[in-house]
């Protein structure tokens, strides 16, 4: 086996057998780590890329686009991008606390079409979809 012709190597600062055996399973311990983490970004990597490039195309359709509503102010009112989430509290901004407390129970998410999606899918389940986090939400 590969792995055990990489890992499973001499280590002379080692006092003993048991300890040098133990070493050799912490690096390839590692090794595995990182090689998950490495995976992991490229997966939220990838998430964030999506986001980026979805908000900078409803920006576009918002206000720029001949077929979007070309919105022309940019204020409290009239938004650059429009929010997902609402506090009907009325608390805005949106802090951590809101979130995190009781009155997160106020805090809703809009709704809207994913394109391309099944329209019968509940995208809004927590461990079935990231259209939140990837701005995929029209």
């Amino acid at each position: 086996m590969r792995v055990v012709k990489i890992f499973n190597i001499s280590k002379p600062y080692c006092a003993d057998e048991e300890n040098r055996v133990e070493m050799c399973c912490f690096d390839f311990k590692q090794k595995l780590e990182s090689l998950c983490n490495f995976n992991r970004y490229h997966v939220v990597q990838d998430h964030i890329n999506s986001a980026v490039a979805n908000v900078e195309a409803t920006i576009r359709y918002e206000h720029l686009e001949a077929h979007g509503p070309k919105v022309e102010k940019v204020d409290r009112d009239h938004p650059l991008a429009p929010r997902y989430f609402t506090n009907l509290n009325g608390s805005d901004p949106l802090s951590d606390a809101d979130i995190e407390g009781d009155a997160g129970r106020f805090i809703v998410a809009h709704n809207g079409w994913v394109m391309n999606a099944d329209p019968l899918a509940n995208f809004a389940a927590p461990t079935s979809s990231n259209v939140y986090l990837r701005r995929e939400l029209h």
